[in-house]
């Protein structure tokens, strides 16, 4: 429905001609947390921390050269960030087509028949989209730029995307409902980094090479924002170049959790810190790389697994669609690496294969002690993201 329409017959009626607002106090909108930490929770955001975090980055604009440009979103419409979008493309004077599901085929005829200049997915959806596109071999010349964010994407599926598509630019967002959006890889042209001999440039994103894994940067943060990275076991502060616990400050942080606010203090703690639950570290340059969650890293023996790596790897396979890894406990080594994979049509490859392909390229603490399976498809929370949580009890329960 166009804005025209839901305006024509609005008279005002229904709104007083006078309210008073206490923009730091007064909630403006009420957004879903995806769930895919825990319970789905009401995050309250006030007019301040909306407006401020507009400013940030620097919306609104004229629209008196407005190009007509459209995106369309991959996003259940009543999370963050649906809300989040909606906005920024009002403010920008975009036009959004929105989709709550990912289907690769239907996602192709979106694209095909709107023709958007770019489109909002999430990581293990560009591994399908890239997939897509190549078999349909469709001419996608009007897309300019793939954002993604809600999980972190790795090296495999943007340097198949570039590969496939050089002329579209991939742009990671890094944020939280209870924060909005905290970095942007296009913001601040990171990609123009002082160490170039280490680094380089993968489908527009700066990326660097820690540990022997490579992960994509999130870019600057955002104006208005602070952050500082925690060792795990102690708290302290650690150095450039060393994964932590990543904690966020920021004027348009959430005024705390709808019905729930005893969970409040539990992420947010008395001097406006906010715990985002990720592991994550900043490079000499001063550019954000999110590890993985901390939820769902594990210990083999007394080596820390990130599920990401070990899905960079797997996903580096031919015959491979996409992939979750979940640690499941193991008393005799702590947890074992299980992998869900979902195949492309015809593959004969097995579970040995798989194996044997994470073994040939990583440490013993990465192999799949935990074993592979094979599924049609992988489990999404309400919200779109990978469900692993879900994931976790299956592999519990076949162990």
């Amino acid at each position: 429905m166009s804005i025209e329409e839901m305006l024509e017959h609005e008279d005002g009626s229904a709104f007083p001609k006078y309210l008073k607002i206490n923009p730091k106090e007064d909630v403006l909108v009420i957004v879903n947390t995806s769930g895919s930490t825990g319970i789905s929770k009401g995050v309250m955001q006030t007019h301040f921390s909306r407006v401020a975090y507009y400013k940030s980055i620097g919306l609104p604009k004229k629209l008196s050269n407005v190009s007509g440009s459209t995106m369309l979103a991959m996003i259940a419409n009543y999370l963050t960030g649906a809300y989040s979008i909606c906005m920024t493309c009002l403010l920008q004077g975009t036009t959004m087509y929105s989709i709550s599901n990912f289907n690769p085929e239907n996602l192709m005829e979106h694209i095909e028949k709107y023709k958007p200049d770019s489109l909002f997915l999430y990581p293990y959806a560009i591994h399908g989209f890239v997939h897509s596109a190549s078999k349909a071999k469709a001419d996608l010349s009007f897309l300019r730029s793939i954002m993604t964010g809600g999980a972190v994407i790795n090296y495999s599926s943007a340097k198949a995307l570039e590969a496939l598509l050089p002329h579209v630019k991939l742009i990671q967002r890094y944020g939280a409902s209870e924060t909005q959006t905290l970095t942007l890889s296009d913001f601040g042209d990171p990609t123009v980094t002082k160490n170039t001999e280490a680094e380089g440039v993968v489908a527009g994103i700066k990326y660097k090479k820690l540990h022997g894994s490579i992960r994509l940067t999130c870019g600057y943060l955002l104006p208005l924002v602070e952050a500082k990275i925690l060792d795990p076991v102690s708290g302290s502060c650690v150095g450039r170049n060393v994964p932590g616990n990543l904690l966020i400050k920021t004027s348009y942080m959430m005024k705390g959790y709808s019905c729930r606010n005893h969970e409040t203090k539990e992420f947010l703690d008395k001097n406006g810190w906010f715990d985002t639950g990720d592991i994550a570290y900043f490079d000499d340059d001063g550019c954000l790389y999110v590890v993985d969650r901390s939820k769902f890293t594990f210990k083999y023996l007394m080596k820390w697994v990130s599920p990401a790596e070990v899905e960079a790897i797997i996903l580096k396979h031919p015959d491979v669609l996409s992939v979750a890894v979940v640690g499941v406990p193991d008393p005799q080594i702590t947890s074992a690496a299980k992998a869900f994979v979902v195949l492309k049509p015809e593959s004969e490859v097995t579970e040995g294969d798989i194996k044997s392909h994470v073994a040939e390229r990583a440490e013993v603490h990465k192999h799949l002690h935990g074993g592979v399976k094979f599924v049609d498809s992988l489990p999404v929370t309400a919200g779109g993201k990978l469900d692993r949580t879900a994931l976790l009890k299956q592999a519990i329960a076949d162990s």
